[in-house]
C-alpha cells in the first residue's frame, strides 16, 4: 500500500505520522533542501528535487536522454507540487495541466468523517504500517537497507522496485528492468540549503484543469478511505473480501500509482 502515508507510502508504506493534524502527509525532517539524482540505464541523465516547507512544496527537473532500441530523444520533465495542488508544466514553460493533491484530497475526505471513522482510520494506519505487506503482485520490506545514512524501506511491484525515506515522504532510489529496458535512478546529493522562493512561482503560467485525471484521483481518495473506515482483518486486506464487497488490493495498487513520489 506506496505508504498509506505518502499516502498510502504513499499508500501505504509510512503512516506514522498521527501527530500531525494531516494523517496522510510526512513531513521531512529538514526545512529545505536541493537533492540530486542520477539517472543511468537507457535512461541517462540528472534530476533536481527542490524541498520547502518540509517538503509540503516540491519542484522537480529532469533533464534526460532515453534509447531504446535505435531511437534516441531528449526528455525533460518540470513538476511543482504544492500541499493541494501538482502542476505538471509543459516543456515550454508557458503552460501547465493541475491536478489535485491526493493527500490533500485523503485529508478532506478524512475531516467528513464522524469521530469514530476518523479513530478507526488512524488505527488502520497503524496497523498497516506495523505489519510486512505482501501479495503476488507488490510487496513492501521495511528498513531493507540505507541510502545516502538514511534507512529507507523498498517496495517492489513487478519489475519496478523503490526505496523511500522518512516513512515515504522520499524516494532514494528506483529501479526498473523489463524486456531488455532498464531505468534507474539514486539519489547523489542532499543539500539542506535555502532554495529560491521563484522556483515555485507559477503566475506566469496558463493553467489548465486535468478533469479526467482529477476525478479519477477524487473517486480514488473517497475508495481509500472507505477502505480505511473499516476495521481491517490483516489477513483479508490484499484478497477478494465478500464482505467489503471489493478488492482493495487493487485500490491500494492504484493508490501507489497515483501517489505522487517526487
Amino acid at each position: 500500500m506506496q505508504s498509506l502515508n505518502k499516502i498510502l507510502t504513499l499508500t501505504i508504506l509510512s503512516i506514522p505520522l498521527l501527530s500531525n493534524s494531516n494523517p496522510f502527509i510526512q513531513k521531512l525532517p529538514f526545512e529545505e533542501a536541493i537533492i540530486e539524482y542520477t539517472l543511468s540505464g537507457n535512461q541517462k541523465g540528472v534530476k533536481t528535487l527542490y524541498i520547502k516547507d518540509y517538503g509540503l512544496n516540491r519542484v522537480i527537473y529532469q533533464n534526460s536522454n532515453s534509447k531504446l532500441m535505435t531511437k534516441a530523444s531528449k526528455n525533460a520533465k518540470f513538476i511543482i507540487k504544492t500541499k493541494k495542488w501538482i502542476y505538471r508544466v509543459s516543456e515550454n514553460k508557458n503552460e501547465a495541466l493541475k491536478v489535485p493533491n491526493l493527500s490533500y484530497l485523503l485529508y478532506i475526505a478524512y475531516k467528513e468523517l464522524k469521530k469514530p471513522e476518523q479513530q478507526q482510520v488512524e488505527e488502520n494506519l497503524k496497523l498497516l504500517n506495523s505489519v510486512p505487506i505482501t501479495n503476488n503482485k507488490f510487496k513492501i520490506i521495511k528498513n531493507f537497507t540505507k541510502i545516502q545514512d538514511i534507512p529507507c524501506d523498498m517496495i517492489i511491484k513487478g519489475s519496478k522496485k523503490e526505496c523511500y525515506g522518512y516513512d515515504g515522504s522520499l524516494l532514494l532510489k528506483s529501479t526498473t528492468k523489463i524486456m531488455g529496458f532498464s531505468k534507474n535512478e539514486i539519489v547523489s546529493n542532499i543539500f539542506k540549503t535555502k532554495v529560491d522562493n521563484k522556483l515555485f512561482d507559477i503566475s506566469n503560467l496558463v493553467i489548465k484543469d486535468d478533469k479526467k485525471q482529477s476525478l479519477k484521483l477524487y473517486k480514488l481518495s473517497q475508495e481509500l478511505i472507505d477502505f480505511l473506515k473499516i476495521k481491517l482483518d490483516i489477513q483479508k486486506v490484499f484478497i477478494k473480501n465478500s464482505k467489503l464487497k471489493k478488492d482493495y488490493s487493487q485500490i491500494i495498487q492504484e493508490g501507489i500509482k497515483q501517489l505522487d513520489r517526487i
